[in-house]
């Protein structure tokens, strides 16, 4: 499937490699040999150098880009959630893309129970967000679920970055790209992504807890809209409107609200606009 979609767009399948993630181990232990299964993963540097350099031999043009699907599978013996840990295994992959002059690209799905920050939906830790020098999102047209959009979460080294729209020709799995200027980023589409889920929910009779929840999202999203407000005003507001605190509070979690204070009062506001792209790292 894989090899047929490369071709279907246009791809030299002969300048592509394949790096096999098992390989045959020999244990010896009391006198006894047997026979193991062996993972390689990112944490085996030596391997994935080895692999860049022998792709350019074999093809004779330099190997210029790696694709890790998921992250999650080639991450080594490491806990998921360590921040610590995951920074472990690839710092040594950004020195590796540094000196060979190779990109790296990461595929990790989406958590559970999106929050407003794009960055922060990637599974399993923060840390992938803070190492890598772009991230981007895939979503499900919000206006057509045909076809799919790629948008910027994070850009280092990016001006203004637009999203693409594009669709997957059937049957041969051939990309079609239909947008390449459209003016919101990963967070924009998040957002929209989760208005849907609320709205479905709404639609689907799940009980009252959930219809309240939506209102007081939806209140939040129209107060907030034009900046930041005072938070006691916003509770206040919300109560004319039947919105208990507990709720609202539960709705400013799901939004994940930037929190500040104007050195009197505490103030939310919504996070970085459609326009704006997150950037956790100071470039050097």
């Amino acid at each position: 499937e894989f090899a047929r979609r490369l071709q279907a767009n246009g791809v030299n399948s002969d300048r592509v490699r394949t790096l096999h993630t098992k390989t045959i181990a020999v244990k010896e232990k009391n006198g006894k040999t047997d026979l193991m299964l062996k993972s390689s993963d990112l944490t085996d540097t030596e391997t994935i150098r080895a692999a860049i350099r022998r792709t350019a031999r074999e093809t004779g043009v330099p190997c210029r880009m790696v694709v890790v699907d998921p992250y999650s599978n080639y991450c080594g013996d490491i806990r998921e959630h360590s921040k610590h840990e995951n920074r472990r295994v690839l710092m040594p992959i950004k020195r590796i893309a540094n000196e060979e002059d190779v990109a790296f690209i990461l595929i990790e799905h989406y958590r559970k129970g999106l929050g407003t920050d794009a960055l922060n939906n990637v599974s399993g830790t923060q840390a992938l967000g803070a190492v890598m020098r772009c991230s981007w999102g895939l979503f499900v047209d919000p206006d057509n679920d045909q076809n799919r959009i790629l948008a910027a979460a994070k850009g280092n080294s990016l001006i203004n970055p637009t999203a693409v729209s594009f669709t997957i020709e059937k049957p041969d799995g051939r990309v079609s790209v239909l947008d390449t200027e459209i003016p919101h980023n990963a967070n924009y589409y998040t957002l929209r992504q989760i208005q849907a889920e609320q709205q479905a929910i709404r639609g689907s009779g799940r009980g009252r807890t959930n219809d309240k929840l939506k209102a007081a999202i939806d209140f939040l999203m129209r107060e907030l809209s034009h900046g930041k407000q005072n938070r006691s005003e916003l509770i206040e507001k919300a109560a004319e409107e039947d919105i208990a605190k507990r709720t609202l509070q539960r709705a400013k979690d799901e939004l994940q609200l930037v929190v500040t204070s104007d050195g009197k009062y505490v103030l939310w506001g919504l996070p970085p606009d459609d326009n704006e792209v997150q950037n956790n790292e100071c470039q050097k």
